[in-house]
């Protein structure tokens, strides 16, 4: 996500964490501010976690 900040992609992040908790997921959430170094790092941490699955939200 570029900007949790930004009051529509808190909208969004909002009902995706409310999903997540009725099912049993637990979130992670990565905020970028759109740079692609924390995205990449971001996407290294998740792969050595071994998420079960990944919603990426942008701003383009």
């Amino acid at each position: 996500m570029p900007n949790c900040s930004n009051p529509y992609f808190s909208e969004i992040m909002r009902s995706i964490e409310e999903r997540c908790f009725e099912l049993g997921y637990n979130l992670i959430l990565c905020n970028t501010d759109d740079r692609l170094e924390r995205q990449t790092k971001f996407l290294e941490i998740l792969r050595g976690k071994r998420v079960g699955g990944l919603i990426l939200i942008t701003a383009s």
